[in-house]
């Protein structure tokens, strides 16, 4: 999601980070049995463990599926008036409202930004030995859930902390280069094997 996502990614680089964009060991499913692939923003090897790291602005949505996603976002579309081809994927839908400056469809919206995206990722991944993080630079504290505040780190089923806390916990050294990231995960790999 290239503006808003990049002016973050390059306030988090522009503090020391290597961010890398690489694209994660293994196919995801949803529950619909649709595959999908995930990328990293950032991957860090700390004390001998590999975390993938995913960069956020704010919450995440509560879609459960891409179908679910994509419904949500022709109909989004259609309302938006942006022109699409009506057989277009998910992605397709997803850049044409990110494109037309409809930023905030996309982040209630888009699978990229939905809680159970990201809960499938971390699941599959931690078969392998891998951590995943998602680090919100702009997200409350609490969450409204069912009449009750939760705090937002109890409230995803994946770990997570706020920017300032990653900052504490993770030196500009912590985070890999693109040809260390693939050799460690190329290692995690032949481990789990």
């Amino acid at each position: 999601m290239a503006m808003q996502d990049s002016k973050l990614e390059d306030s988090i680089e522009a503090q020391g980070y290597k961010l890398i964009d690489i694209y994660l060991p293994g196919v995801f499913t949803d529950r619909d049995n649709h595959t999908f692939q995930a990328k990293s923003d950032a991957i860090a090897y700390q004390n001998n463990q590999l975390t993938i790291i995913e960069f956020k602005g704010g919450k995440l949505n509560s879609h459960q599926s891409i179908a679910t996603c994509r419904n949500k976002l022709y109909a989004q579309c259609n309302y938006r008036r942006v022109f699409i081809n009506p057989n277009g994927d998910h992605n397709h839908l997803s850049q044409k409202l990110w494109k037309a400056e409809c930023y905030k469809d996309c982040l209630d919206h888009a699978w990229n930004h939905a809680i159970k995206k990201h809960q499938i990722v971390n699941d599959g991944l931690k078969k392998l030995g891998i951590n995943y993080l998602v680090v919100f630079t702009n997200h409350p504290a609490m969450i409204k859930y069912r009449k009750d505040n939760v705090y937002m780190q109890n409230f995803y089923k994946f770990p997570t902390m706020h920017y300032h806390e990653f900052k504490d916990k993770f030196k500009t050294s912590d985070l890999v280069t693109r040809i260390e990231a693939k050799q460690l995960i190329n290692s995690y790999l032949l481990q789990a094997a």
